[in-house]
């Protein structure tokens, strides 16, 4: 930018500094309308045009790295850093019309003016975020952040917001700010708005990005294109976040601070699921900053950081709201079903691990002591949400160290809530029965092997780095070539045509690889031992067959004071016979004839298991009855068959609605 410029800018908008929202008396009076048309008259509109045209993107320099020590980077930040002092005094000025009908009528007329000054101002942001050395001049930074909070909170217009979003200048912007090493201040992240209270710019702007689906899409793209190494450190940004916001010096300004730093964890965490859709970058993000998002939250609610009474009600609710978006992984938790996050099982150990069960706890009670039923009921739901997903033995283990790790927290909870909320009787309960399963009897290595005709004994299984899966569907397993080829000619020369098909399709749901081997061995511990534990409920009939339901993901999640006495129900099938629509049909169907050609031998029992909001995993297992063993140990699995289904609307809406 030329030297004139910069004294133009400062000369023609001189007066204009004068009457900022802070100094401006006619708007201390409580005027607006008076403030606005003082300072954007129709009759005198050239001295901020000079101004805006002053940022004309044909000023900026050539964006080579410069060193420190040249004059002309000295110049070159000097004189921008002016330009966008002003330019964040026009955003704010016009920023100060919103809801009057002469603001409106303004910007409506000159929107497209508008929206190319603020592009240009977006390649001064650029210029100055590649060309100033973080450590001699963090004043710079500042102050396009100052500026870039100007734009991004411009309330009043949201097609003029959503066209300045809608922007890879504006990405790219984000993502380099997101890495720059903060000072202990924090002050490239909170702004001071004009309530007196710190907003986090970064998370601000990413989350209105996340408003549209364009800009939600440039946001994942943009990402995606970034060269390697910028893009891990934007990862190691996201990793470290959590822990600065907690622990950093953004916090100790007043006591609304914390409040604040939990909205932008729970910001951060709708960030994180939306570029860790991306496939290829899922496991880089996902499994670690849910963790140390996870972790962030417990210390904000730990009594150590802050004695309970400080705490408003919105707090809490937006701790547990943060927790929810990261189970879910979109805003509207609960009621939008759109936004699909692989790896469930995986997302659900890193929260538990970071003690996401006890803080949600912690949670419901102040909530109980002071919150609206709808934060309750958000904060008994996410709650469940960790329950239905109990069947996983790493996840029981986990929530149990959670909870008696350091002390008894379910106990005291059970005291502290009493009879408000049957959700820590729920999880002693579902504590209990994932003990039973996989504590209190010897480990039993089910087969996962796809061939029909493998072994019948539940305790012959091959150990599972033995089992190949097939390389075109990715969708069966055999732990033999031998395996393979007579469960080819049987079945899967069939399937496999028609699974292939499904590969890469969008909405094609989950693969068999989302779910480990681990998982589904614990799945069909599960199913057994259900099926043992319910010899009461289920019947082996001579002259019929046996079809049953049992439904792990609807029971735990809505089963109310669950006492040790309880058992889930294994119920007749519907269907009154086993059904798979879909590849494996016919080898469903098998099971079914074998049950229905020797109804005193063998039970066909369909389970469905918790994966994510909108898919469920489906087992189609055919067990074996032997009327002569001992108690718990009747029925044994022989074959099975994972599918993933589709959750019905009124699986779980029934029970959560919001």
């Amino acid at each position: 930018m030329a030297e004139h410029n910069t004294w133009t800018v400062r000369k023609n908008l001189h007066y204009l500094g004068t009457q900022s929202p802070s100094t401006n008396l006619v708007l201390k009076k409580g005027d607006p309308r008076s403030y606005w048309l003082h300072v954007f008259p129709e009759r005198n509109l050239d001295p901020w045009k000079a101004i805006l045209d002053t940022l004309n993107g044909t000023h900026i320099p050539t964006c080579n790295p410069l060193q420190d020590s040249q004059k002309i980077a000295v110049a070159a930040t000097n004189n921008a850093r002016a330009a966008l002092h002003q330019a964040e005094t026009v955003i704010a000025a016009l920023g100060e019309g919103n809801g009057l009908a002469e603001a409106t009528n303004f910007v409506d007329a000159h929107f497209y003016m508008l929206l190319e000054c603020w592009n240009d101002i977006l390649k001064w942001l650029l210029y100055l975020m590649l060309n100033t050395p973080t450590a001699s001049d963090p004043l710079t930074i500042f102050t396009t952040v100052r500026t870039f909070y100007s734009m991004i909170s411009f309330d009043g217009w949201s097609h003029l917001q959503e066209e300045i979003l809608d922007n890879a200048n504006t990405i790219d912007y984000i993502y380099l700010l997101l890495h720059q090493k903060d000072p202990e201040s924090g002050m490239y992240w909170y702004i001071n708005c004009a309530a007196g209270n710190p907003t986090c710019v970064i998370l601000k702007s990413l989350s209105q990005c996340l408003n549209w689906k364009s800009t939600t899409h440039l946001l994942a793209s943009r990402f995606k294109a970034m060269r390697s190494g910028l893009r891990m450190k934007v990862v190691k940004s996201l990793y470290d976040r959590p822990r600065m916001m907690t622990f950093g010096g953004a916090r100790g300004h007043d006591l609304w601070d914390f409040a604040i730093v939990a909205y932008d964890l729970a910001t951060l965490s709708l960030v994180v699921s939306a570029l860790g859709n991306d496939p290829e970058i899922s496991k880089k993000i996902r499994r670690r900053v849910c963790y140390y998002i996870a972790c962030a939250m417990f210390v904000l609610a730990s009594d150590e950081v802050e004695p309970f009474a400080n705490f408003i009600p919105e707090t809490w609710r937006i701790v547990v709201g943060g927790i929810a978006r990261l189970i879910d992984g979109h805003e509207g938790w609960l009621t939008e079903t759109n936004h699909v996050t692989p790896h469930s099982h995986r997302r659900i150990l890193d929260l538990v691990r970071g003690k996401a069960v006890s803080t949600a706890f912690k949670c419901l009670a102040r909530l109980l002591s002071g919150g609206g039923g709808g934060d309750i009921f958000l904060a008994e739901s996410v709650l469940r949400y960790f329950l239905i997903h109990m069947t996983v033995s790493d996840v029981y283990r986990a929530v149990l160290r959670d909870l008696n790790e350091q002390a008894d927290v379910l106990g005291r909870y059970l005291k502290e809530v009493g009879q408000r909320s049957s959700i820590a009787l729920q999880y002693k309960g579902v504590l209990e029965l994932s003990r039973s399963v996989f504590d209190e009897k010897p480990s039993l290595e089910h087969s996962l092997c796809a061939n029909h005709e493998h072994s019948r004994s539940s305790t012959d299984g091959q150990s599972d780095t033995d089992l190949r899966q097939c390389s075109d569907c990715f969708s069966v397993a055999y732990c033999s070539d031998r395996c393979r080829t007579e469960d080819w000619s049987r079945f899967h020369s069939n399937e496999c045509k028609l699974l292939a098909r499904t590969q890469g399709v969008k909405d094609s749901g989950p693969s068999y690889s989302d779910v480990s081997r681990s998982v589904r061995q614990d799945q069909l511990k599960f199913l057994e031992h259900t099926a043992n534990a319910s010899s009461g409920q289920l019947k082996v009939h001579a002259d019929r067959p046996t079809h049953v339901l049992i439904d792990f993901r609807g029971q735990l999640f809505a089963s109310q004071c669950m006492d040790l006495s309880d058992r889930l129900y294994v119920n007749p099938h519907p269907q009154d016979e086993m059904r798979c629509s879909g590849a494996f049909e016919n080898r469903v169907a098998r099971y079914s004839e074998d049950a229905m050609a020797e109804p005193e031998k063998y039970v066909c029992a369909e389970a469905i298991f918790a994966y994510d909001w909108n898919w469920s995993t489906h087992v189609f297992a055919k067990l074996q009855y032997y009327p002569d063993a001992s108690e718990g140990k009747r029925y044994r699995l022989l074959n099975s068959v994972f599918v993933f289904q589709p959750c019905p609307n009124d699986t779980l809406d029934s029970e959560v609605s919001v």
